[in-house]
């Protein structure tokens, strides 16, 4: 782990002690700097164990709620600091093989990520009076091959059952603001696949992509559901959207970048504000994709946009407005 860490760009510090089978870290502490943002980011977290279960594996266990604390440093004094805690339930992570080649399992009943404190250019704001933020999903079984070479390779699955989502934060220092949002899923999926070259520059990307850096994941979620509400100088804007399937890929290598998305069945209503009257629109399907070089080079390079509104409709209140006669077709 502390190579892997290394290698992708982080400066690590921990402290590690032997008990019995047992190898404790405490006081992990990771960071990374963001040189073109003059800021730099360093992450603490709390302890954990990797348990020699005698059979050539290795079990790795951490606390029913580990803390997550977050620093932004800038140079122009505007930092942030976030604590956050990692909550889990039923959470087993089994290693298997050779450090060359390790295959990691692991599954859970419940995984959450919650908001515990926000600290602003050193005055932290009470989340009493802020709000709450968190993440959730349950039955979440996952695994990762990890093979190291010239090249550090990982591929990976993560599979989940419900997962939901808030976000609720009001205007600080008595502002009457706020934003509520809220949201849902059947399941969510990840795929993915990455190589990191050993010793790499992440502030000199192309030299990390010249040296094999890649990467191509995909989320994927099913039957999803979204509200909003928005709330400001006394105007309330609200709405949700919803969608059967979904998904978004993002993939970076030497053949260029690409981001894509689509989703299915998508159904979205909006109202309130500066919005004369309610919005309801539908889709079959929609979709868009997103592809540029990264290299430079004396070839030509391809390069991609996309989009898609399949069998598009909307409201006859929206029509009404350019066709209030009805002499357009209103089909999809």
């Amino acid at each position: 782990w502390r190579d892997y860490m290394t290698d992708a760009g982080y400066t690590l510090e921990a402290t590690e002690t032997r008990s019995g089978d047992t190898l404790n870290v405490t006081g992990v502490t990771m960071t990374f700097d963001v040189p073109e943002e003059d800021m730099s980011i360093t992450m603490s977290m709390g302890d954990m164990g990797f348990v020699d279960n005698g059979d050539g594996t290795v079990s790795i266990t951490i606390p029913p709620n580990l803390p997550l604390d977050i620093m932004v440093e800038a140079e122009d004094d505007e930092d942030v600091e976030i604590g956050l805690n990692y909550a889990t339930e039923g959470l087993s992570i089994d290693v298997s093989g050779d450090p060359d080649n390790m295959s990691y399992d692991y599954t859970a009943s419940r995984v959450a990520l919650t908001l515990e404190s926000l600290v602003v250019e050193g005055e932290e704001l009470p989340m009493s009076e802020l709000g709450q933020a968190s993440f959730e999903m349950s039955d979440v079984e996952g695994s990762t091959q990890m093979s190291v070479g010239d090249l550090r390779e990982s591929v990976q699955k993560i599979t989940s059952g419900a997962v939901s989502y808030v976000v609720d934060i009001s205007e600080p220092e008595g502002g009457e603001g706020r934003f509520v949002m809220r949201g849902q899923a059947e399941g969510l999926t990840f795929e993915g696949e990455a190589a990191l070259p050993q010793g790499m520059d992440p502030n000199m990307m192309a030299q990390m992509v010249a040296n094999g850096f890649a990467f191509d994941g995909t989320f994927s979620f099913t039957n999803g559901k979204t509200d909003f509400n928005f709330q400001e100088e006394g105007e309330v804007v609200q709405g949700s959207s919803s969608s059967s399937t979904g998904s978004l890929q993002f993939a970076m290598g030497e053949e260029g970048l690409t981001y894509a998305g689509e989703g299915t069945d998508i159904a979205i209503s909006m109202a309130g504000g500066e919005i004369p009257f309610p919005i309801e629109l539908a889709m079959a399907k929609t979709g868009f994709n997103l592809s540029m070089p990264v290299m430079s080079g004396d070839a030509e390079q391809d390069f991609a946009f996309g989009m898609n509104l399949t069998d598009f409709t909307m409201s006859d209140m929206i029509w009404g407005i350019f066709d209030p006669g009805g002499q357009l077709p209103r089909d999809p």
